[in-house]
This record gives C-alpha cells, sequence and structure tokens, in this order.
C-alpha cells in the first residue's frame, strides 16, 4: 500500500500566514458555494480532514446536513484556528454561542479586512453572516493584493524590475513542492516556533504590554535554569509597582488546593513576596495585597490544582474592563477554565495559545460591577498529576 504523503491543514495551526489563511478562505468558500449551489450543506469543517494540495486547501464533498450559514461560522472558526493555533470557544462549536459571547480578533497589522470578515462569518445572528461567493470574492482580492505588495517589496529590495515576480510568487508558502514539500513544512515550523506567539502579540497590541511581560517572566520559570530564574526576578522587580498579589484567591466549594511540596511550581508568589519586601512596598495590614488594592493595576497568584479536581475562586470589586491569563506550569496539560458573575453573565475564553495559556478579555460593557461577585474555576482535568496555574489579572478600574 502506498504511504499516505498528504498535509493536512492541521499541520499548519498556529504557523499559518495571514495569505496562506486568505487561501484557505478562498478555497474553502468556493467549495462551500459550490455545495450550496446544489442545496447540500458540509457540517463541521475539521482542519484535521482538508488536505494541502499546491497552492489550494481541499475541501472533501460531504453531505453532513446544516444549512449555509453554519458552514460559514464553521469555516471561520476554522480559519481561526489555523491563525492562533488552537480553536475558538474551547472547541465547543456553534451553539455554544450566545448573543454576548465575544469572539477572538486578530491583532496582525495585514489582519484588518479579514477580521472584518471573520467578524461577521462568526456572528451570533445567522442573518448577518456573509454568503460563500461573497467570502472568496474579498479573499481572492485580498490574495492579489498581498502579492503585489511582496512584488513591489522585492523590486524596492533588488532594484530593478522582473517578469519573474510573478513566478516566484508561486512558490511557498502558498505552493508546495511534490517532492520537497514535507522537508520545506518541517523547517519552516522549526523556525516559526521560534517566534513569539500570537497571543502574546495580541496582549501587546491591546495595550497590554505589562501583562505580556508578566507573562513572559511567568513562563522563564516553566523548568527554569539559574540564569532564567533570575531573569524572571528583575522582570517581576521591573513591575513590582504596578504588581500585587491576589491573596484573595480562595477555593470556596471544596478542597482541592495544593500547598507547594505537592506540585512542581513555578515559585511566583515567593519572588514576589521577596521583590515587595525588597522594595518595602507597604501592604494594606494583610500577610498579602489583596488584588482588589485600587493602587495596583495587576495582580498575579500561583495556586495547585489537585488532579482531576476543580478550585473555585471568588473575587470581588473588579469593574468594568478586565483582562485575565490563566498560565499551567505545564504547556501540555489538560484543563478547563471557567469565568462568570455568580448568578450572572458567563463569560467565554478569548483564546488559548501553543503556551497553553488561557486568555479572556472582557470590555467594560459586559464587565462586571464592582459588587459582584466574579467566580474562576479551574478544572485539572489529568487524573494522574496535580497541576500549578499562574493567574494575572489586569483590573482596569485600579490606577
Amino acid at each position: 500500500m502506498a504511504e499516505n504523503k498528504h498535509i493536512y491543514a492541521s499541520s499548519l495551526r498556529g504557523f499559518c500566514s495571514v495569505e496562506m489563511c486568505w487561501n484557505f478562505l478562498r478555497d474553502i468558500a468556493d467549495a462551500l458555494a459550490a455545495l450550496h449551489a446544489r442545496g447540500i450543506y458540509y457540517g463541521r469543517i475539521d482542519l484535521r480532514s482538508i488536505i494541502v494540495d499546491g497552492q489550494h486547501f481541499l475541501l472533501s464533498q460531504d453531505d453532513k446536513g446544516g444549512c449555509a450559514s453554519s458552514d460559514i461560522w464553521s469555516m471561520a472558526a476554522a480559519a481561526m484556528e489555523l491563525m492562533l493555533g488552537s480553536p475558538i470557544l474551547n472547541g465547543k462549536g456553534e451553539d455554544t454561542m450566545k448573543a454576548n459571547t465575544p469572539v477572538p480578533i486578530l491583532l496582525n497589522r495585514e489582519c484588518d479586512t479579514m477580521n472584518a470578515m471573520l467578524q461577521r462569518c462568526l456572528a451570533y445572528d445567522k442573518a448577518a453572516r456573509p454568503a460563500a461567493a461573497e467570502v472568496r470574492t474579498v479573499a481572492e482580492k485580498e490574495i492579489k493584493r498581498l502579492a503585489g505588495k511582496k512584488r513591489e517589496a522585492r523590486q524596492l529590495f533588488a532594484g530593478v524590475k522582473t517578469d519573474e515576480s510573478n513566478e516566484i510568487d508561486k512558490k511557498w508558502p502558498e505552493s508546495m513542492f511534490d517532492g520537497m514539500k514535507n522537508i520545506i513544512l518541517i523547517l519552516l515550523l522549526t523556525f516559526f516556533t521560534c517566534l513569539p506567539t500570537m497571543a502574546q502579540t495580541s496582549l501587546e497590541a491591546n495595550g497590554e504590554n505589562e501583562t505580556a511581560k508578566l507573562l513572559n517572566a511567568v513562563l522563564l520559570l516553566r523548568n527554569a535554569s539559574n540564569e532564567e530564574w533570575n531573569e524572571a526576578q528583575d522582570l517581576f522587580a521591573k513591575y513590582a509597582n504596578l504588581v500585587t498579589l491576589m491573596d484573595e484567591l480562595k477555593d470556596r466549594e471544596n478542597d482541592c488546593l495544593l500547598v507547594k511540596k505537592n506540585v512542581n511550581h513555578f515559585g511566583v508568589n515567593r519572588i514576589i513576596n521577596a521583590v515587595k519586601r525588597g522594595r518595602r512596598v507597604q501592604n494594606s495590614g494583610k500577610e498579602l495585597l489583596d488584588g482588589a488594592d485600587a493602587r495596583f493595576k495587576y495582580s498575579i497568584y500561583e495556586k495547585g490544582v489537585k488532579k482531576g479536581c476543580t478550585a473555585a475562586y471568588e473575587m470581588t470589586k473588579r469593574s468594568g474592563k478586565q483582562v485575565f491569563v490563566i498560565i499551567p506550569y505545564s504547556a501540555t496539560q489538560e484543563y478547563e477554565t471557567n469565568l462568570y458573575v455568580e448568578g450572572g453573565t458567563v463569560y467565554q475564553p478569548t483564546m488559548r495559545d501553543k503556551n497553553g495559556v488561557t486568555y479572556y478579555y472582557i470590555d467594560a460593557e459586559s464587565g462586571p460591577c464592582d459588587s459582584d461577585i466574579l467566580k474562576l474555576k479551574i478544572t485539572n482535568n489529568n487524573s494522574d498529576a496535580n497541576a500549578s496555574f499562574v493567574i494575572i489579572n489586569h483590573n482596569y478600574r485600579n490606577k
């Protein structure tokens, strides 16, 4: 039996360029438009079943029922997964959406048009979603525009115009050569793993520069060497006047918390405490400072959760716009998060990146009130090992 040499779209998750994603949208929308014209609907689009062949993404034709608007939603969700590296809405699909469910936004400078299109495709109101033919037309236009920008840049660099530019535009990453495509893909994936994650770029583009620095400091502590430990401590020290510890995080529902001897942990609490003592930062009469203390924009704390267990934390005095970042000790940790106002709004995670980090962006209009009890649940889905998590909160109400 011949060896299967196909490359599937799932191999590109988290490493997909803007141009490649437009190619994906063009090809999948083109296939859907043909199906819809015949009254056939595809259903859930799975990246693991989409073959990458030369310049094209091939969608197998399969009548799975559904409707045109749901096909459009599924296509856009798959495109988001290509760009972000993980499925949106924790992979639970369109049926879990509510009218106020936030949808992730791509923040690459070239993503404005794509964002506008994907936001329409992922709209809660099915009637607001575009037809497949419209998506295909917009994608084709953007592919031509980006190809033109590449030619201009190449000609400027070379100092001479050449008719060969059109041929060069057909090469990788838009095209894969039969004999070399697997090798090229492996080399590119290896290179791109050295780049910052989409999520970290997203934080900074949202004006969350300090949050991104705190996140990077925490990530340095994964299996840290002495040099990385010192670098992380220096980063935490730099932002000591902005950050406090969330000692209000107590498990209110069960005994799922851990002490540090029971689990591999970052050591964030110890570092922050040491930094605070070194700076002689005045506390509020408690052993630690409270995450709701209005003098500090950012609060951070590390908690352990027992294997196969859910820990529930309560927070107060969070009002309006909020950012929450949940960082597991292991990038491959299996876990779920739930963030909601007790008896009120349920917030959906905005995204999860390749480091296993979960992000919540809550705008001011849908944010909690000062009197609300904001609850965060973390479920350790690993039944064999305890897990440690760092929680970072940017409370915009604070100074």
